[in-house]
C-alpha cells in the first residue's frame, strides 16, 4: 500500500456468486464522475495503475477491476465470469461508492472491451471508451491462424452483435498497426454502432504499445471525448 499512487487505496469487490475481486480506486476531489477500467489480457490490474493514474488526473474518480482469477482476486477466469465481475464493479459504484448509473464512465482494453460492451447494454451511462476492441472472439482466432478452426469459437465475446444496444456516446480508439486485433476490426465495430460515436485511428501504434509509441494522440482522444460528454 506504501508504494500505490496519491489517492488511491485498494478495495475488494463481492460477486453474486461468491467471488472476491481485487481492485484499485483512485478519487479526486470535487469530481462528479467515476471511471470503470476493464484491463486487457495480460496481467492484473496493478499493471494497469499508471493509466488510472493518467485518467485520473483528468478530473475523475477512478475504479480500476481485476478480474476472477487474476492478481489478487478470487476464482478462475472465464467469459461468464468477467461479465459478472463487471457488473459488480457497476453494483459496488452505486452501492458503494454513490455514482448513479448515468455519472459512470467505462473503459474497456482488449479483452476488457467485451466486458465493457456486455455491461454497457441499455445503460444510459455518461459514455463508454474501447481500445483496441475486437468484433469476436472468431474473428480474433481467424486473425492468429487458426483458420476453419476459428469456428469452434462459436459467439464467444461477440462485441459485434451486441454493440447497437450500447446507447451511451462511444469512442472506439485502435492503433493502425495492431498486431493482435487488426485495426480493420476497431473499424467495423464502430461502423456497426448506433450514433452518438468517435473514432480515433492511432497512427503506427500496435495492440500493447498504444499509450506508448503515440502517447500524445493517444490520451488527446481520450480526453476531447470526455470533455465534450454532455453533463460534464
Amino acid at each position: 500500500a506504501d508504494r500505490l499512487p496519491p489517492g488511491t487505496r485498494e478495495i475488494t469487490i463481492p460477486t453474486p456468486d461468491g467471488e472476491t475481486l481485487q481492485a484499485y480506486l483512485m478519487t479526486r476531489s470535487g469530481s462528479r464522475r467515476l471511471l470503470v477500467y476493464f484491463h486487457g489480457n495480460a496481467g492484473n490490474i496493478g499493471h494497469r495503475l499508471p493509466d488510472m493514474q493518467v485518467l485520473a488526473d483528468m478530473g475523475l474518480n477512478v475504479l480500476g477491476l481485476g478480474y476472477r482469477g487474476y492478481g489478487q482476486s478470487s476464482g478462475r477466469p472465464s467469459e461468464a465470469g468477467i461479465y459478472t465481475d463487471g457488473r459488480a464493479a457497476l453494483a459496488y459504484a452505486d452501492r458503494e461508492l454513490g455514482f448513479a448509473v448515468e455519472r459512470i464512465i467505462l473503459l474497456g482494453r482488449s479483452i476488457g472491451s467485451t466486458v465493457a460492451v456486455e455491461v454497457a447494454q441499455d445503460r444510459e451511462l455518461a459514455g463508454v471508451i474501447l481500445v483496441t476492441p475486437m468484433t469476436s472472439g472468431r474473428a480474433v482466432a481467424r486473425n492468429s491462424g487458426f483458420g476453419p478452426l476459428a469456428r469452434l469459437a462459436g459467439r464467444a465475446f461477440d462485441n459485434r452483435s451486441k454493440i447497437q444496444r450500447v446507447i451511451a456516446p462511444r469512442l472506439v480508439v485502435h492503433g493502425t498497426a495492431d498486431e493482435v486485433i487488426p485495426f480493420d476490426q476497431g473499424r467495423e465495430l464502430h461502423a456497426a454502432a448506433n450514433p452518438p460515436k468517435e473514432f480515433a485511428a492511432i497512427p503506427g501504434a500496435g495492440h500493447n504499445d498504444i499509450s506508448l509509441v503515440a502517447e500524445g494522440a493517444y490520451w488527446q482522444a481520450i480526453r476531447r471525448f470526455l470533455a465534450a460528454l454532455p453533463g460534464k
